[in-house]
């Protein structure tokens, strides 16, 4: 279902991410900002504060905002990039 939001979590974990565990941040990227088939929005976050990931860094997205969600999306529906400060 492609009229829905992806929720991207972030986990302090080093290890895939289950449902029972608690994001550190959770996005939201809104329907609108998704890959349509003929272009990719872009959805930028700066946090006024570091977000620290001590233990790793580990992502898992979700089509519903719950944290215990594990409704999976579809796999052309979002292109996460990553930049890393030490």
């Amino acid at each position: 279902i492609s009229n829905t939001n992806v929720y991207v979590r972030f986990y302090n974990l080093c290890r895939t991410p289950l449902s029972t565990d608690t994001p550190v941040l959770v996005l939201v990227v809104p329907v609108g900002l998704q890959n349509t088939g003929s272009s990719v929005g872009l959805y930028q976050f700066h946090p006024a504060q570091p977000v620290n990931f001590t233990t790793g860094l580990a992502i898992r997205t979700t089509r519903l905002i719950a944290v215990a969600d594990a409704t999976a999306i579809e796999a052309d529906r979002t292109i996460i990039n990553l930049t890393y400060t030490n």
